[in-house]
């Protein structure tokens, strides 16, 4: 997994150097549908293929804590599909493919979501909306869109600050820095 812009220096390219829009574009490489991008360093002569960062972490809430201490959580937005976790029907290699790769995708999230990030988590619903439906009507975006808005309400309606901090900064959280994604 890259963090960028700091891990494109494992490529011979300085952080500063990397524009927003190449990242972007990295980072949207999803497998099959954008093609992924070729990075080769220059000095050594080792190249990777660069695909969109959900392949390995859909939700990396975790890279956001550091050693250094500050008095508030990360707060993390992630979209949950109805049927994540469940079975998934096989029918034939399509939907073999299909499941193998969405077990791939959740696999590493739910062994790395573990109590402290879970609380601190909004889950948004997806309505059956997947990543790549990219012409989905209007009306379906827009219920999209009134779904995170009703689970942050939820959400902060029912968050207490005070027992977070008592259950979790006392932990080994205690000791990281945390904002708001």
């Amino acid at each position: 997994m890259l963090l960028l812009p700091r891990d494109i220096a494992y490529y011979g390219i300085q952080p500063e150097k990397l524009g927003v829009a190449r990242a972007v574009r990295m980072s949207m490489s999803i497998p099959f549908f954008f093609e992924p991008v070729l990075l080769q360093d220059a000095s050594t002569g080792f190249s990777s293929y660069i695909v969109d960062g959900g392949v390995l972490s859909n939700y990396p809430v975790g890279i956001f804590d550091d050693n250094e201490s500050t008095p508030w959580p990360t707060i993390g937005y992630k979209l949950v599909e109805p049927d994540e976790g469940k079975p998934k029907k096989i029918t034939g290699p399509i939907s073999l493919f299909a499941a193998l790769f969405t077990t791939m995708m959740e696999a590493h999230d739910t062994r790395y979501i573990n109590d402290h990030n879970f609380a601190r988590t909004i889950p948004i619903p997806t309505k059956g909306i997947q990543t790549a439906d990219f012409d989905i009507t209007r009306e379906r975006s827009e219920e999209l869109y009134h779904s995170g808005r009703e689970a942050a309400k939820d959400f902060f309606q029912r968050w207490d600050f005070e027992k977070w901090k008592e259950k979790y900064q006392k932990s080994d959280l205690g000791s990281r820095r945390n904002r708001v994604l």
